[in-house]
């Protein structure tokens, strides 16, 4: 009866994930991120003529080599939907670009500081993480950063920062969402 109480207790206590603190390998950081993934957060645009700030949904996935496969980022009329659909350019590791302060701006801004709690269990803040970013094609009427934060085996931070120009002006678009996996 007591194996019964033991094997009971372990099968229903739950799976914690992995803090990716301090881990420097990029072979496991790349295996804690690959696989499909929920995205939840927020978009701003802010321009000449729009300021708008919207909650954005998605999915991603990202494959065994380190590329994003697929991004679906859903949004209503106000904001521009963002498809990828075929294998971007390598996640590459880069020097720490957000500190606290810097993730708590960018988190201010799309108006989801939400996200900041859902990771806040890590031992770490994101100087201690791993940064990783996606190179992205530009025009010259465009110039992205997209930065992927793991902080841990199930719970990724995903930054997208854009300037967009045209005839109508200039237009900022920042994004963040907070990855988990898909089960």
């Amino acid at each position: 009866m007591k194996y019964a109480w033991i094997a009971l207790a372990v099968l229903t206590t739950p799976v914690h994930a992995e803090s990716l603190c301090d881990v420097s390998d990029m072979a496991q950081v790349l295996d804690a991120v690959q696989g499909g993934w929920t995205l939840q957060g927020g978009t701003s645009v802010e321009g000449t003529n729009v300021s708008v700030t919207e909650n954005t949904i998605g999915h991603v996935a990202i494959d065994d080599q380190g590329r994003f496969a697929s991004v679906e980022v859903l949004a209503d009329e106000d904001m521009p939907q963002a498809i990828i659909d075929g294998a971007s350019p390598m996640i590459v590791p880069t020097a720490t670009v957000y500190d606290v302060d810097g993730v708590d701006d960018i988190l201010d801004t799309v108006e989801a500081p939400w996200i900041a709690d859902a990771l806040s269990m890590t031992p770490c803040g994101p100087e201690g993480l791993q940064q990783l970013n996606v190179p992205v094609e530009t025009t010259p009427e465009v110039n992205a950063v997209v930065t992927l934060i793991p902080y841990f085996t199930d719970g990724l931070l995903l930054i997208s920062e854009a300037e967009v120009t045209g005839e109508w002006g200039i237009a900022f678009i920042t994004s963040a969402g907070l990855l988990r996996p898909i089960e």
